[in-house]
């Protein structure tokens, strides 16, 4: 027993070391695969520093089968021109070369050139001079456009100083950079006879650093000379005030004087330049300071006030003035002298006296007239009103029917379309049904065929038991010898009896599923009978509904097309009796007149 025993540790121990053998071969057949399959030469070296294995790549770097020791490999190596990226050595004295594709280094930076390239062109392109400098103000770029205005090369001014651009603001408190680092705003200067504006910027380096600076120049000659010219339009406005003969005078939101014409001067007695400033009302008016102020009029509403001062009387027009986005910033004044019309008033009111004697007696006879035809027009005006009263009653009534009606045509329509929704779910739950009959058809198959496999695999165990007792005989026989051979036999007995109880109880579940399928697919198919019905169904319902939803529809339009007539009818008899209305209005107002106008020539 003790021999069986010991028999069987050293084959089970021949069996691991086996094992443990055939996985170190084929790990180490692994790696060498992976290694001839690299791009790279890769050659290894033992404690001998003979080479003992090297891939294809390197292989090929020989001229002979000879690999040589690790000085020969390296030689090869290096007469190859390839790149040694690592010689490591193990602690048991082992040595490895391996080589280094630079070819993707090489392809990086021939990018970093092409994107070099594509942003000098761009910058190159550009129509604004741009200069770049470093923390010394030397230049270290600068595009076409610079090179065209100075009339240098890029690569001939590169390293120099950027003051020797030669302008006016070079070397001084306006330079663009030194202003950068003030804190101060662009700059300008003049050259070539043009004006210019420089826009100035730091650069930073990647980890955030100042690193430089980069200029933008622009040409400003059109704004200066727009900025000219708007001076001269601003004269040519003064001039124009300054012409007109009466005082003009404009002040800001503070009431304090921005502005004044010639006139305005002549009557204050100061000169533009002297006034402006103060606040208006330096004028000394009766009315400044006081509520009847012009400003303060306006602010109430009023756009005028008037007042009298050196024994003559004056009129104030007052508007508010905006800026160009429409917010108010002030306001101006305009005085004129109203003398001359108060006087002529004054003779217009005593020549109107002497007419209202003779208007005395026409008005009399006209109030008389005037009241006769108010009382008609006021008879007829009544029954008008209550013709488009009726006329609006009827309607009214007209126009619930017809919402009645079209509430009815909506209702309809949307069980049109409830019924059609449900037509297509019930569709739908018919194909789905459809579906699942196919679906559970093919669980039958397959479960007919899972019975068949089970059927084979009873017939398997059977078949291993019958193995099973020739063996315990065979082992009966063997006597002292056969003893472990009929334990295992009797183990695989054991278990082909389980496999094919195993076997009978998956029959039996599949066999209860089988049926199981049948009822579902009866039951099933019931309901896609069911489904089938209740589509046709839902068919003649929608038929239906859609029937009753166009005849809706039709009364509804019937209703709009009288209502509209009836409303035509109502709006014809509102507009007489507003025009009835208005005249006896008018008959009434002339009446008052009439009457206002005797009263007036008593």
């Amino acid at each position: 027993m003790l021999a069986n025993i010991g028999l069987a540790i050293f084959f089970l121990a021949a069996v691991a070391l086996a094992y443990l053998a055939y996985d170190l071969n084929t790990k180490l057949s692994h790696y060498k695969s992976a290694l001839d399959s690299a791009n790279i030469p890769v050659a290894l070296f033992g404690n001998d520093s003979n080479c003992f294995y090297a891939n294809d790549s390197a292989r090929g770097l020989f001229n002979t089968g000879e690999l040589g020791n690790y000085s020969q490999v390296l030689a090869a190596f290096e007469k190859a021109s390839v790149s040694i990226s690592a010689t490591r050595a193990s602690n048991a004295g082992h040595q490895a070369l391996i080589g280094v594709d630079t070819t993707e280094t090489e392809e990086r930076i021939a990018s970093h050139k092409q994107e070099i390239f594509w942003l000098t062109s761009i910058l190159d392109g550009l129509s604004t001079p741009l200069s770049v400098t470093d923390k010394d103000m030397n230049w270290t770029f600068i595009n076409k456009v610079v090179e065209d205005m100075l009339g240098v090369k890029r690569e001939d001014i590169i390293g120099k100083h950027c003051s020797s651009w030669g302008a006016g603001i070079c070397n001084t408190d306006d330079c663009g950079i030194l202003r950068l680092r003030n804190g101060l705003g662009d700059t300008v200067f003049s050259q070539f006879d043009k004006d210019f504006q420089v826009t100035t910027n730091y650069l930073y380096d990647e980890n955030g650093v100042v690193s430089g600076h980069v200029e933008a120049v622009r040409d400003i000659s059109d704004l200066t000379a727009k900025s000219q010219e708007a001076e001269e339009l601003s004269l040519w406005y003064r001039s124009i005030l300054d012409a007109v003969p009466f005082p003009i005078s404009v002040t800001d939101e503070n009431m304090n004087w921005t502005f004044i014409n010639k006139a305005t001067e002549t009557v204050l007695g100061k000169t533009r330049e002297q006034i402006i400033g103060e606040h208006c009302s330096n004028w000394g008016a009766n009315i400044c300071n006081t509520e009847n102020c012009g400003v303060e009029l306006l602010k109430r509403g009023k756009s005028s006030t008037a007042f009298s001062q050196g024994g003559k009387d004056f009129k104030v027009e007052v508007a508010s003035l905006k800026d160009s986005s429409g917010q108010p910033n002030g306001y101006v004044e305009i005085v004129q002298d109203v003398s001359e019309v108060n006087a002529l008033a004054k003779k217009v009111e005593e020549t109107a006296n002497s007419m209202i004697a003779n208007l005395r007696s026409t008005s009399e006879k006209l109030t008389v007239d005037a009241r006769h035809i108010a009382e008609s027009t006021q008879n007829l005006a009544a029954g008008y009103e209550e013709q488009s009263a009726q006329a609006h009653i009827l309607n009214n009534n007209v126009e619930i029917i017809s919402s009645k009606i079209n509430s009815n045509a909506e209702g309809s329509e949307s069980a049109s379309s409830l019924s059609e929704k449900a037509r297509q779910n019930a569709l739908k739950g018919n194909s789905d049904m459809k579906e699942m009959l196919e679906s559970m058809e093919g669980i039958k198959e397959a479960s007919t065929n899972i019975s068949k496999i089970i059927k084979t695999i009873e017939d398997i165990a059977f078949q291993t038991n019958l193995l099973a007792l020739n063996a315990s005989v065979e082992a009966a026989r063997a006597g002292e010898l056969g003893k472990g051979f009929a334990v295992v036999a009797e183990e695989v007995r054991t278990l082909a009896g389980r496999s094919s109880e195993a076997a009978k109880m998956t029959n039996d579940l599949i066999t209860d599923s089988l049926g199981r399928v049948e009822n579902g697919t009866r039951t099933a198919e019931g309901a896609a009978e069911s489904l089938t019905t209740i589509v046709t169904d839902f068919e003649q319902v929608s038929k239906l509904v859609g029937q009753i939803a166009s005849a809706s529809r039709e009364q509804s339009e019937l209703a709009n097309e009288l209502s509209d007539g009836i409303g035509q009818f109502a709006s014809v008899a509102e507009e007489s009796s507003t025009a009835i209305q208005g005249l006896a209005a008018s008959s009434e107002e002339l009446a008052s007149y009439a009457e206002t106008l005797n009263s007036m020539t008593v």
